[in-house]
Order: C-alpha cells, then sequence, then structure tokens
C-alpha cells in the first residue's frame, strides 16, 4: 500500500509501516504538522492545566469533535487534550517517509504557493517511476 494522509491523519498513519512493513510501500503527508502546531504549543503554555480555562476549552473542543459522529451515526469519544498535547512539539514524534505542504484553506489556494493537485500528480508519478 502507499498511504498518504493531510493533516493530523499524518502523524498517525506514519507509524503503519512499523506496525505491517510487509504492506507499506510508502507514507506521504500533506500539510502534516510533522513539527508540532504553533497553537498547541501556544495553548500549553499559556492555558493552566486543570483549570478553569483549560476545562472549558476542552469541553468545546470535545463538543465540537461529537458533530461528526452525531451526522454519521457513527460516535467515537473525544479527548480534546490528549490530542493538543500530541500537537505540541514534544508530543510530535519524528517522522518518516516523504513529506509535501500546501497552503489550502476551505478548498481556496494561495496564489504563492504549492497549489495540492501537481503535489499530488508529482507523487503519484514519483511512485510509479519506481515501480510502486
Amino acid at each position: 500500500m502507499n498511504l498518504s494522509s493531510h493533516n493530523h491523519g499524518g502523524l498517525d498513519v506514519r507509524d503503519a509501516p512499523a506496525v505491517r512493513p510487509d504492506l507499506v510501500v510508502s507514507v506521504t503527508t500533506v500539510g502534516s504538522p510533522d513539527e508540532g502546531a504553533d497553537l498547541a504549543d501556544y495553548l500549553r503554555r499559556n492555558v493552566a492545566p486543570g483549570g478553569f480555562t483549560e476545562g472549558v476549552l476542552a469541553d468545546f473542543a470535545n463538543s465540537l469533535g461529537t458533530v461528526p459522529g452525531l451526522l454519521s451515526g457513527d460516535s467515537h469519544p473525544q479527548d480534546a487534550l490528549k490530542g493538543l498535547d500530541a500537537l505540541t512539539r514534544n508530543g510530535v514524534q519524528p517522522g518518516r517517509g516523504h513529506r509535501d505542504d500546501v497552503n489550502q484553506m476551505l478548498g481556496s489556494t494561495n496564489l504563492f504557493e504549492s497549489n495540492p493537485r501537481p503535489v499530488f500528480r508529482s507523487h503519484a508519478n514519483r511512485m510509479k517511476n519506481a515501480g510502486l
């Protein structure tokens, strides 16, 4: 398998080759916070652990996380604080594999940044040319 993932999924998929090296040929992450997210570091530095503000923010984020489950009928427990810790520079494990970035928000692309289509095409061609 050639695995491609975006955003936080890039952090999750990086462990697949270690678990099933016989099945994974390559891993590509696009727009993944491989070096941590500045917002996560900011929140961890400025919001007291166990305090009122952390509790309110966690409840709000956990509530937002349940919306896709309610809409799809497939609900999973949310833990915003574990997610936050996983996105800090200290929480992110060193990456493996190939990484491309695109500057994309709500489907639009920045005039001066990579367009996602050529990034994915380029990676697909690299894999094809390598016989993968």
